[in-house]
Parts: C-alpha cells; structure tokens; sequence
C-alpha cells in the first residue's frame, strides 16, 4: 500500500481535526479582534498596520501586566495543544493503518498514557541533548553548528514519530518505560534517509506555522488574511498526517529486535504484511 493510500485512510480523522483546530482559532481570532479594538481604539482599524503594531507594542511596555497575561495565555494553550496533539494522536496511526474511526478512537485513548509520558522523556532528552550539542558545538562556525543541530532535529523528530507508531500499531513489552524513547533516537540514527524526509515534512510543516505570524499581524489593520491563514493551517495540518503516514508505512515491529529469535522473526513478518496491506 503507498503512503498516499495511507494517508488516505485517515482522511476522516483529518476532516475532525481541521475542524477542530479551525473552531479553536476562530474563537480565539475573535477574542484577540476584540482585544485588539479595545486596547488600540481608533489604531484598531488603522490602515498602517505597522502603526497599529506600534501602539500595540506601546500599551504592552507601559501596562507589563498585560504582557504576562497574553504569554501566559499563549503558553497555556500550546501546552494544552501539545498534550492534546501527544496524547491523542495515536488516533492517526491507527486510522492511517486502516483501522475505522471507532476503532482508532478506542485504540488511541488506551495509548494516550504511554504516549503521554514516552512524549515527555522525548522533549527532556531533546532539550537537553540539543543543549550539550549547542555547547559542544560553540567553537565551530554558525554555518556548520546550524548543520549539525538541524541533523539533530531531524533525528529527534523521527525519534518521536516512531516512537509513536510502535506504541500504537504493535504490542510494547514496557512502553511507560523511558527506553523505548532512547531506541527510538538509535533507530532514527541508523536511518539518515527516513531522518531526512522525516525532517523536510516537519520543516516545511513549521515554515507554513512560522508564516502565520506576520498574517497575524496584518489582521491589526483593515486587512483580512482569514482565508490565506485557513489555507496554511489545513497545508500544515495535511503535511503532518502525510509525515505521520509515511511512518506508519514502514516502521519496524521492535526498534530493538533480537536478530537470532524466531518469534521476532515471525512478528515482523505480520508487522509488515499489516502496514501494507
């Protein structure tokens, strides 16, 4: 079965979360419009949005109370989307395997507690490996230090994907256990190949997110970037499922099988057959 086939079978679950996803920003557009015409008064419908942004920027520093609310408002709900996105994606996985909506629903709420808890080991030996590597790294020129930490992204990215769909799509021994995220980060090591088309998917997914904050922006002004923002949101939303898609295409059985057992042997076997059939 090819990958578009793939990402095919979880066109419903796409449509669901587009839908959601388009509702939270819709209620939250309103809420900041609102905000904004309050806050800036007449600058709200100005026609120089970099004015706007300017007076914006103004009544941020001389009321800082303002300012904390606003990033701890944001903070809130990127944290929130990420339990939401961690915990439940698995909804994906599942549905990409061609399993029915039911199903997958039933089947990503019995993983959200291994996936919740195996996403939280991945951001700690993220940040930190990301950390020690910026470190180790200072000396070198910028060009090749931004090489070597996007490889390191790139392989941190896929550590988590598959990770993700072992949990959901084959019987893990332990999965609350943290070693399941650290041969999820060897396994993505040995694949440079998965790792770079792991990592192009995921970096044009977070070019289209970065090229929501200047529509953003424009939205201070009498302009209306509604339509272009829905688009990059369903764009990115799409290139996710396909990257996740992809995964759940061919990823192993056991990231850590044992060459010399017949049952391992066997299991792949039916974990192959499974991803394409």
């Amino acid at each position: 079965m090819s990958v578009l086939r793939t990402a095919w079978n979880t066109r419903w679950v796409y449509l669901l979360t587009l839908g959601l996803t388009l509702g939270w920003a819709l209620l939250g557009g309103s809420i900041v419009a609102w905000m904004t015409q309050f806050i800036l008064g007449p600058f709200g419908g100005e026609s120089d949005v970099e004015h706007a942004f300017a007076r914006l920027t103004e009544v941020l520093l001389h009321n800082p109370e303002l300012a904390v609310g606003i990033g701890a408002a944001t903070l809130f709900t990127a944290v929130l989307s990420w339990l939401g996105w961690t915990t439940l994606g698995g909804v994906v996985f599942l549905a990409a395997r061609g399993d029915r909506l039911s199903e997958a629903a039933r089947g990503a709420v019995v993983a959200a507690g291994p996936l919740a808890t195996q996403g939280l080991v991945h951001a700690v030996v993220t940040f930190g490996g990301l950390m020690v590597l910026s470190v180790v790294l200072g000396p070198l020129p910028l060009p090749i230090r931004g090489i070597v930490l996007l490889v390191g992204a790139s392989i941190a990215v896929l550590a988590r994907d598959l990770v993700r769909a072992q949990i959901c799509l084959h019987a893990v021994e332990r999965p609350y256990h943290p070693m399941a995220t650290l041969r999820g980060f060897v396994q993505a090591a040995k694949r440079p190949q998965q790792a770079a088309i792991t990592a192009g998917l995921w970096g044009l997914k977070m070019a289209l997110a970065l090229s929501l904050a200047p529509l953003a922006v424009q939205a201070l002004g009498p302009s209306d970037p509604s339509s272009l923002l829905r688009v990059l949101v369903a764009l990115g939303l799409a290139i996710s499922f396909v990257r996740m898609s992809w995964v759940t295409h061919w990823v192993p059985v056991d990231l850590e099988p044992a060459p010399d057992s017949p049952a391992n042997d066997d299991a792949g076997a039916s974990g192959a057959s499974s991803a394409q059939g």
